[in-house]
């Protein structure tokens, strides 16, 4: 539990600067509460998935993109466009670190 704990507080240290910059010209309050609800929906069913190996790594990373830029585009009222981008670029920042510290949260 300590380990799912810390690894959603890294996600969100990671994801949450990178939201608020690339969509700086919406209100802060909004931005952060889409994006921690985007991320608090996705972070446990994809921890859930690798652990168990029901989808590859890639594959749960491409879903959690696809359902994390529908949220911002259903919360934020952002174009599709900047919902995908903002979504792929943030689970990208953080899958990629997950990916280089693989061995030290196993």
């Amino acid at each position: 539990m300590g380990a799912a704990i810390a690894m959603l507080a890294a996600t969100l240290a990671i994801e949450l600067p990178i939201v608020l910059c690339l969509l700086r010209r919406l209100p802060r309050s909004q931005v952060l509460l889409a994006a921690s609800a985007a991320s608090l929906c996705t972070h446990p069913l994809a921890c859930w998935c690798v652990a168990f190996d029901l989808a590859s790594w890639f594959a749960v990373e491409a879903g959690v993109v696809v359902f994390e830029a529908i949220a911002l585009r259903a919360l934020l009222g952002c174009t599709w466009r900047s919902a995908c981008f903002v979504a792929l670029a943030c689970n990208g920042a953080s899958a990629g670190v997950a990916w280089l510290c693989r061995d030290w949260w196993a």
